[in-house]
């Protein structure tokens, strides 16, 4: 099987307690930066509307920080 895409293999636990991690399924939104910019804990939650909505309430709040729009 080939996957076009990076897969994160934390065996040893590194990276959940690295992010402090107490849940599962929990969802990280890091930025480009590599700066943790959202946190989803998603037990219970319907995973893809979810996760949807953070990105649509991101989406807007890193456009404004890109184009600065003040004294126009």
């Amino acid at each position: 099987m080939k996957i076009d895409y990076p897969i994160a293999v934390d065996n040893d636990y590194a990276v959940w307690r690295a992010f402090g991690n107490h849940y599962w399924p929990a969802l990280y939104f890091i930025d480009t930066q590599g700066r943790m910019i959202e946190k989803a804990i998603l037990a219970g939650y319907d995973w893809g509307a979810r996760t949807a909505n953070i990105i649509a309430a991101l989406w807007s709040e890193r456009c404004k920080a890109i184009v600065e729009v003040d004294g126009y």
